[in-house]
Parts: structure tokens; sequence; C-alpha cells
């Protein structure tokens, strides 16, 4: 099993900053701390260096050469982790919190980054075939023993009524005497808004972003998922043309559509990344 570091948000702020990459944690770290004094974040960091010296993850504070700082490995992760440009983000919410999970892959391997309620991350590298399970884990779908798929198409105006009906107690009646086009997938529409109001409108998602220096962190895909007690659907752009007007596919997904889903999202994270 490879290396796994469980690391506070501050421990992870001071790993980033120690190996170089200053604005990335300053950036997330401001991010959840807000603006503090420089006295303060001195305090944090050496609070951060003295925990990670107790864990055995930092040897020393030798600038000069961060690989002999740090355990042998740890400052490769942080190096994938800080300049990989294209990444799978996975989304999830539970009773017992926010999760998010993050695949990049780096020039020594794809890196695990899972953030418990942003306070928590755990890193690691996992191996290619691997990463299926991984982020099949982190969601727990739920596939139906019936093989008939449920597949509608929708205008993203209809989707945007009904996405405030999954999230609300409001009545299905008002959507369609709004949009009457909704009225030939009624059927379908309640089997969704019966699953969504039992998982309390909880939509979680997975999607691919690229980031760069210059511009804010662009979604390239994003698929919507509603993991029900009885089965999964997806909700995502089958537009090929993304300047067309978006048209939304609802869809309920059996094991092998899941792993095919979560296969394209790896092959275009491949496909892309910039090392």
């Amino acid at each position: 099993m490879e290396q796994q570091y469980i690391l506070t948000l501050e421990e992870l702020g001071f790993s980033l900053a120690f190996c170089g990459y200053d604005e990335m944690a300053a950036g997330m770290l401001k991010e959840n701390l807000g603006e503090i004094s420089e006295e303060s974040w001195e305090m944090v960091f050496q609070t951060a260096s003295r925990s990670l010296y107790s864990k055995g993850i930092l040897l020393n504070l030798y600038e000069e050469d961060a690989n002999q700082s740090f355990i042998f490995g740890f400052k490769d992760l942080v190096d994938d982790l800080a300049n990989s440009n294209y990444m799978i983000r996975c989304y999830n919410e539970t009773e017992y919190g926010q999760f998010v999970l993050i695949i990049h892959q780096g020039k020594n391997g794809f890196v695990y980054h899972l953030i418990i309620n942003q306070i928590i991350h755990v890193l690691n590298y996992v191996k290619d075939e691997n990463l299926v399970e991984a982020i099949t884990a982190f969601f727990h779908p739920v596939f139906s023993h019936d093989e008939t798929e449920i597949a509608v198409s929708c205008s993203e105006e209809d989707f945007e009524c009904l996405k405030g009906i999954l999230q609300t107690d409001s009545e299905l009646e008002s959507l369609i005497d709004k949009n009457p086009s909704l009225a030939k997938i009624l059927p379908e529409l309640e089997l969704i808004i019966d699953d969504s109001k039992r998982q309390g409108g909880n939509l979680v998602n997975i999607s691919l972003i690229h980031t760069d220096e210059k511009v804010l962190p662009i979604l390239e895909e994003v698929y919507l998922l509603l993991i029900a007690p009885e089965r999964t659907w997806t909700i995502f752009n089958s537009n090929s043309d993304k300047n067309q007007e978006p048209k939304l596919m609802i869809q309920t997904l059996n094991e092998v559509k899941w792993r095919q889903m979560i296969n394209d999202f790896i092959s275009s994270m491949k496909g892309r990344v910039n090392l």
C-alpha cells in the first residue's frame, strides 16, 4: 500500500510553502483562515512544523534542499499536487460533513487528495488500475437491480426549474404548469423527485478542472449525481458542441455505465494533462 499522509490544513500549507509554493499555500490558508497578521502566520507555521516533526514527516529545516527536509517521497507528492493543471474533482456530502476528492496526475504518479470538512487532508499516490475503485468508494453509488435504463432530456431552463423542486418541497404540478413540455416525461420526473426528497435534495458532482496561473479554474466537464437508496442518477450536458445551447440528459446508471463514466473522466484527464 502507498504511504498515506494525514495532514491538517496548516500542515499542508506549511509543506507547500516550504517546498516553494508560497502563493498556493497563502491562497489555501487565507480561504479558510481569513486575513491574519504576519505574526499569526509565523505562529501557524511554527505549530505546523512541530506537528510535522512529531509525525516523522519533517526531518529538518534545510531550506536549500527540501528533499532532505522531508521523509523520502513526501516532497515528490507535494510537487505533483502543486504542479498539476488538470484534475478530477469529486464532491460528496453526507450526514458526517462535506468531502472533496481530487485526483491529480503528476510526474511521479496519480495523487489522491481527500479533503474532509475543509480541515483534514489525506494524501497518497494511487495506482492507475485503482483509480475507478477509489472514486467509486468515495461516492458509494447504488445500482438498481432493474436492468431498464431511465433516460430523458430537457433544456437547461427546464432543468433549472426542476432543480428548484429537487432541492425544496415545491410541487411538480407547478413546474408542469409553467413548462408544459415536461409533461411527456412526467413518470421519470416523479421518480427522480421522489428519490431526491428521500435524499434531502442532495446533489453531488464529479468534474474535470483545468487550472492555469493566468486564469481562474475552468470546468471542462461536470456531471451532477443523485445517489438515492435504490439507484444512481446522473445529469450532464449531452451536447458535444459546447458553443451550442446545452441539452441536459437525466439518466440512471448501472454498474457498467458508472465505470464507463469514471473511465471517461480519467481518460480525459490523461489526454489533456500537460506535465
